[in-house]
Order: C-alpha cells, then structure tokens, then sequence
C-alpha cells in the first residue's frame, strides 16, 4: 500500500508491554514497590 509507514516489530513489543503495564497499575492492587518497578519499566 502506496504512502504506508511499516511499524518495527520492537516498537509493537514495546507498545504491547506498556499496554500491559497501564494495565496492570489502573487495577491499582498492587503493593507500592511493585508499583513503582512497573512504572520505571514503562
């Protein structure tokens, strides 16, 4: 398809982690330090 940016496996990886970490910090049931791991990794 003519004008179509192809996206790097890494960049969906990364993306598909991060949704997964909000994820898993909006259920908000987590202790605080594993809190804070999740977000310094995202």
């Amino acid at each position: 398809m003519a004008g179509e940016k192809t996206i790097s496996p890494n960049f969906e990886a990364s993306l598909e982690e991060l949704e997964r970490i909000v994820k898993e910090l909006e259920k908000g049931d987590l202790p605080l330090e594993q809190s804070l791991t999740l977000f310094e990794s995202g």
